[in-house]
């Protein structure tokens, strides 16, 4: 698993594909849809992934 990059990009590859309640679920759907993204997937815990601003994104606090 590689850290999310807080670039803020808002194009359609770099979207949230689902909030799911196991690290588990995650895992297995990342591996079924991976083929559809040519830089791969990503998941993370609740709260790890960076917030934004409104003037630029950002890490939550503690996971600087």
């Amino acid at each position: 698993m590689r850290r999310p990059d807080p670039g803020g990009d808002e194009s359609p590859h770099n979207t949230v594909l689902g909030v799911f309640a196991t690290e588990s679920e995650a895992s297995k759907f990342s591996d079924e849809v991976e083929a559809r993204f040519p830089l791969g997937v990503i998941y993370s815990r609740f709260g790890a992934v960076p917030a934004r601003t409104p003037n630029r994104p950002c890490w939550l606090p503690q996971d600087r």
